[in-house]
């Protein structure tokens, strides 16, 4: 190979084999070396470590407070360190070829100590104090993982070797640890310490976080040399709820540092406070039978956190009479619970005054002229709102003089309520006064006369309520001349009412004269067929013969006559053959009230919050000779009628206006209503993908039920989805007139799903030459579960050695509730042709036969066994990573002649059977 003439040449070369890319941001640990005492030289024997460390950095845009700069899309970048005569680290920087500046002393673009793996190098540093000891010994772009060691062994005194470190922004290298080893005759290099971790459970404390001490994650570490250890813990806490992964730094006082990774699991045990809200008292409102409350929500607190807070029955549910307990639960972020209760009280509603209906009633005076009425006739449906019996009084009791006269309805429940309406009785006369006319008039004239003065007594009359006029038509005293005069009498009582009666004059002419007609208006009651006999004694009014000759009568027609006005003709003969007429009327008059009869009273009952009925009856049963006009009920069948007694008044009317009544009583009463009768069963349910599960009222439901009616609404509360484990929950029934009544039941949710995992692909190995196994690692799957994380293993394991041949793996996956899913795959084992290396045994043991000093086999060891580790954890991206280090460190052996072509090619074609990489264009110096 040519041999290296300046810094640029080697930078364009690796611009050329690392084409521009777009500008991407380089995330650098920046660490410090420090050798045992500062100044002095190191022991013989000892070993100068790395730590990590941020101060003193500085270069270009590269911050302190970022550990990071962005690099240009040509950039390419150096990073160089160096060793000192007092066993430090010094001088260490970046080196941007762009910008041609260097950040450490003693150093220059031709500088040849920045040239990678550049062999037997010396520089002579100049040493400024520990201070000022550098190392920019890694940089990593983003989501690298962890890298490999490198080391190398310097003699005690004299020249010491150089190494330096180059990679374009292209490329991918992860970090990278360099560990220098100083080694003097006679001492033995010191060993690093034992590092054992153990996880730790501790519970939160207040602010949900807990503390742990290094020595609690500790679980034996030591030190094979027996020198003293300390021990420090990264991140030092506290820590948040749940799994935090903390780093065991274990050092010796020789420089000497180990770490192993563990778990503080931080769990939430405290309980959740809550306090609930003061126990509650109120009264119905009259009508009410229970009343909506509303009630502030119970105080509640936790150290990590409330999740949910539920009131049983919440806030704003419908309370009925009595002392309801309320339960409250606070759940908090972790599942603890905590319970608290408080009474509601609920008084009934005091009582209500009744209701007073009047009605105005109109009756007939009687023959004083007064009428009696009843208070049930004035009531008009009175009720008391509570549903009490009530009693009816009426002020003043009567009777009632003819008019308008006004009354008070009293109505009092059976505890003291009362309360009063004013009505109307109205007295009216619809009696017709009573007049009787004097005896007909007979009489004959004296020779020569041609009339005669007759005088007559005044009609006999008479009213209940007192006569207002009597007038006759003629009057007594007049001139009557021969013939028969109708005399008719009126008498009008002072309600207007008026009555007729009429009887004849009859003036018979001198000598043999005829008989004298006189005929009367006769009125006459309608019999059973409503017909009416009349006889011509009754028509006549006194028909006589002026010669006092006997006298027959006959009438015509000669009946029996219709209902109303009837002319007849009543003829009067005497023995000589003399013969008078006269009319008369006839009139028949129905005074005959119709009969009626009620139904029997009637009783109704309602259910419980009905307060009014829609009631039939039958007609009440009337009959007349002259037939109804009408029968009535007052209220009408059908009507609605309120809760209490109602006066149902029937009446009958004939044709000739003539009523007649009666009554009966409509009772409406109602049933109290009893709630209805909840029943709860538990329900186990198995959850759904979200490791929850629905439930419905009606599975809580065991046969819940209303003793007098219907089950209108069923809830549950809490409503769900429900989590994992049991959850008290209250059901609660509600009939159709909102009386509610509830029971509790536990839903419990269990985890039945068994978790779902997806086996990798078949694996087809070749086992290495003259092996009759092969190590094999493989990734774990992940597997998949509604209720959580998922345990997966393998068995075999993955690392294990594997017999030539097929065999099963079989890869078990475990849920949190234990249930369990398997799924296989096979490896299959090649016998190795001889030459083959298709492990990373066969590679090392490759590595182990070149001509290479100590340090540099160790450090391509070391990068191989990075890629077992990574395989092994199937980590396959960071594997690549290292496998893609050791081969362009073997390139470079190549490179500078340490190895063989043929060697290089070997252990490239080796690594390549092993894992696939990124290969890029091989660098040569003759390109």
């Amino acid at each position: 190979m040519k041999k290296i003439t300046s810094l640029l040449t080697a930078a364009a070369l690796l611009m050329a084999a690392h084409p521009s890319t777009a500008s991407v941001t380089l995330n650098l640990d920046v660490e410090n070396l420090y050798g045992p005492t500062a100044g002095v030289p190191a022991a013989a024997g000892s070993t100068v470590v790395l730590i990590g460390s941020t101060q003193n950095a500085t270069f270009g845009d590269l911050t302190q407070a970022t550990n990071s700069f962005t690099a240009e899309a040509d950039d390419i970048v150096l990073g160089i360190f160096e060793l000192s005569d007092g066993g430090i680290f010094q001088n260490a920087a970046f080196l941007d070829i762009d910008t041609t500046t260097a950040a450490a002393s003693g150093l220059s673009l031709n500088d040849p100590l920045l040239l990678l793996w550049y062999p037997n190098l010396s520089y002579t540093p100049t040493l400024t104090g520990p201070g000022n000891s550098q190392l920019f010994g890694t940089y990593r772009t983003a989501n690298a993982t962890l890298g490999s060691d490198i080391g190398w062994t310097v003699p005690a005194n004299g020249t010491y070797t150089l190494a330096a470190f180059a990679e374009s922004i292209g490329g991918d290298v992860p970090d990278t640890t360099f560990t220098a080893t100083q080694t003097t005759a006679g001492g033995a290099a010191n060993t690093p310490p034992s590092a054992a971790c153990q996880d730790v459970i501790v519970s939160a404390a207040a602010n949900c976080q807990a503390s742990v001490t290094a020595a609690q994650v500790n679980n034996g570490s030591s030190d094979p040399d027996g020198d003293p250890i300390t021990l420090s813990l990264a991140p030092v806490g506290p820590f948040a709820l749940g799994t935090n992964h903390v780093t065991l730094t274990v050092a010796d006082n020789k420089g000497g540092t180990n770490t192993c990774v563990a778990k503080v699991i931080v769990r939430d045990t405290t309980l959740p406070t809550i306090t609930c809200p003061s126990n509650i008292s109120t009264q119905l409102a009259p009508g009410q039978v229970s009343v909506v409350l509303n009630f502030p929500a119970p105080t509640t607190g936790d150290n990590c956190g409330v999740a949910s807070v539920v009131s049983i029955p919440a806030s704003g549910s419908s309370f009925a009479v009595g002392s309801t307990i309320v339960t409250n639960r606070v759940v908090d972020s972790s599942g603890n619970t905590n319970l608290c209760t408080f009474t509601v009280s609920v008084a009934a509603a005091a009582n209500r005054v009744p209701n007073a209906i009047c009605q105005d009633v109109i009756v007939s005076a009687a023959a004083n002229c007064q009428a009696t009425v009843t208070a049930a006739q004035v009531n008009n449906g009175s009720s008391d709102p509570d549903g009490d019996p009530i009693t009816l009084g009426l002020a003043p009791v009567g009777p009632f003089a003819l008019g308008t006269n006004n009354v008070t309805l009293t109505v009092a429940d059976n505890k003291g309520g009362t309360n009063t309406c004013v009505a109307k009785v109205i007295v009216r006369d619809t009696t017709l006064p009573t007049i009787t006319c004097p005896s007909n008039i007979s009489t004959q004239l004296a020779p020569g006369q041609v009339s005669v003065i007759i005088n007559f007594p005044a009609p006999t009359t008479g009213d209940n309520c007192g006569v207002a006029s009597v007038t006759s038509v003629s009057v007594s005293g007049s001139s009557f001349a021969i013939g028969s005069t109708i005399v008719t009498n009126r008498v009008v009582d002072n309600s207007g009412n008026t009555n007729l009666c009429t009887f004849t004059v009859t003036v018979n002419a001198p000598g043999n004269q005829a008989p004298l007609a006189v005929c009367q208006d006769v009125v006459v009651l309608a019999g059973a067929n409503c017909q009416a006999s009349v006889t011509a004694a009754q028509v006549n009014n006194g028909s006589s013969d002026p010669d006092g000759d006997p006298i027959t009568l006959g009438l015509s027609p000669a009946g029996p006559f219709a209902l109303g006005t009837n002319n007849v003709t009543l003829t009067v003969a005497d023995n000589k053959g003399g013969t008078n007429t006269c009319v008369a009327k006839v009139i028949v008059r129905d005074t005959t009230l119709p009969t009626i009869t009620c139904p029997a009273d009637v009783s109704v009952n309602v259910p419980a919050g009905q307060t009014s009925a829609v009631v039939t009856f039958p007609a009440a049963q009337a009959s007349d000779a002259c037939g109804l006009q009408s029968v009535t009920s007052s209220p009408a069948s059908g009507s609605t009628f309120p809760l209490g007694q109602t006066t149902v008044t029937s009446t009958a009317v004939d044709n000739a206006g003539n009523l007649n009544t009666c009554t009966f009583t409509v009772t409406v009463t109602q049933t109290e209503n009893q709630p209805p009768v909840a029943l709860c069963r538990d329900v186990t349910v198995t959850a759904g993908a979200n490791c929850s599960a629905n439930v419905t009222a009606a599975q809580v439901d065991n046969g819940s039920n209303d003793p007098d009616g219907t089950i209108a609404s069923r809830t549950l509360s809490p409503a769900g989805p429900y989590a994992l484990g049991q959850t008290l929950v209250t059901l609660t029934v509600v009939d159709n007139l909102g009386a509610t009544n509830s029971c509790t039941a536990t839903i419990t949710v269990e985890d039945k799903t068994a978790p779902t995992v997806n086996c990798p692909a078949n694996v087809n190995v070749q086992a290495s030459s003259n092996e009759t196994t092969a190590v094999v690692t493989f990734a774990l799957p992940t597997g998949a579960d509604n209720c959580g994380a998922v345990t997966v293993s393998a068995l075999p394991a993955s690392g294990s050695a594997f017999a030539l041949g097929v065999t099963p793996v079989v890869i078990m996956a475990v849920d949190n509730a234990g249930n369990t899913n398997t799924c296989s795959f096979t490896v299959t084992v090649t016998a190795g042709q001889s030459g083959e290396c298709r492990t990373i045994a066969a590679l090392i043991e490759k590595v182990d036969q070149l001509p290479l000093t100590t340090w540099r086999k160790k450090t391509l060891v070391r990068h191989l066994e990075l890629v077992q580790r990574h395989q092994q954890a199937g980590r396959t991206r960071a594997a690549q990573a290292h496998m893609e280090i050791f081969v362009r460190s073997v390139r470079w052996l190549d490179w500078y002649n340490q190895i063989s072509d043929s060697a290089a090619d070997e252990l490239i074609k080796c690594a390549k059977q092993i894992i696939p990489f990124r290969d890029g264009k091989r660098w040569s110096w003759d390109d």
